[in-house]
């Protein structure tokens, strides 16, 4: 197993990055971007996207959804004054949405 974890999930619209920084971190951090009017991508790297780092309590209700032990999760994620909703939820039997604040992301099994 790798000590390190960065996956990336494209869609037309939305992109989702899910990186773990150490195995022994009890966080990971979700960073999502989107395509702007003019066809480029939002860029981190100038502060654009939206990028959250999930404790382990978030990461185990997270675990629960992927797992269908529950159809959906939400909560309001709180970093200093910032808070951002977040919801994970099953769409039928192989949907299932991230929603970050004003980023959804759709992902199929």
């Amino acid at each position: 197993m790798a000590d390190k974890h960065n996956k990336s999930f494209f869609g037309q619209s939305t992109g989702m990055f899910l990186q773990s920084s150490s195995k022994t971190d009890p966080f990971i951090f979700f960073r999502f971007i989107r395509k702007k009017e003019n066809g480029t991508w939002e860029k981190p790297s100038l502060g654009e996207g939206k990028t959250i780092k999930c404790s382990l309590e978030e990461i185990v209700m997270i675990l629960k959804v992927l797992k269908k032990n529950l159809k959906s999760w939400s909560t309001v994620h709180v970093f200093k004054e910032e808070k951002t909703p977040i919801s994970v939820k099953w769409e039928g039997e192989n949907k299932i949405w991230f929603n970050v604040g004003e980023y959804p992301k759709m992902l199929r099994t």
